[in-house]
């Protein structure tokens, strides 16, 4: 799965949380070519970061409100399979296929200029009809979300979202508290929790 707005929202992925850790103020994230900047704002969701979410990026209060919770989604999927592994071991990791790190899609991914336009391209999604755009504003430049709106599957995973974030933290806790005995069994109740809270009752087994 790669870091195009569509790909993006296409699925759960898992990613390495940023460390947040001293007292001095951090400084402001580099923004001055379309790259740097569409790094910065991978790095700040992938944090949970959303107020330089905002200073990267132009987009309503309900675009905001869709990267927080594909912000969320991240953040649950990384506590379920931190749990897993430490609980099963290797067993409990996800499989390469299932598994992106979106910073590092965005670090190799090319800017595609247009005056004051730029998309950026990742390396095996060529044809996405929506990549990240970004808009030049000053000496900066800033992500424009509103490609976040035309993507037809978000609005798909912002009903779904809440869903599965609950039912990852449910597992997680769940594993913690040594209530499977597999990791198979823990895989399947997040799914019937998923597929329940998205009213889709139970799955076939």
């Amino acid at each position: 799965m790669r870091f195009g707005f569509n790909s993006f929202v296409a699925g759960v992925a898992v990613v390495a949380m940023a460390a947040v850790g001293g007292v001095a103020r951090a400084e402001a994230p580099d923004a001055s070519t379309p790259k740097k900047a569409a790094v910065a704002f991978t790095k700040a969701i992938v944090a949970g970061d959303m107020a330089t979410v905002k200073s990267l990026s132009t987009g309503t209060e309900a675009e905001y409100a869709l990267v927080k919770t594909l912000s969320e989604m991240l953040a649950a999927t990384k506590r379920l399979e931190t749990a897993a592994a430490k609980k099963f071991g290797d067993a409990g990791k996800l499989p390469a296929e299932a598994s992106v790190d979106v910073v590092a899609d965005m670090e190799a991914a090319t800017e595609k200029l247009d005056g004051e336009t730029a998309k950026m391209i990742t390396k095996n999604k060529t044809e996405d009809m929506n990549p990240m755009t970004l808009k030049k504003d000053g000496s900066s430049w800033k992500v424009d979300l509103s490609t976040l709106s035309k993507d037809p599957e978000a609005a798909a995973v912002a009903m779904m979202a809440p869903s599965m974030v609950k039912a990852m933290d449910a597992v997680t806790k769940n594993i913690e508290a040594g209530k499977y005995k597999d990791i198979t069994e823990a895989m399947t109740d997040v799914a019937t929790q998923m597929a329940a809270g998205a009213g889709l009752g139970a799955l076939e087994q």
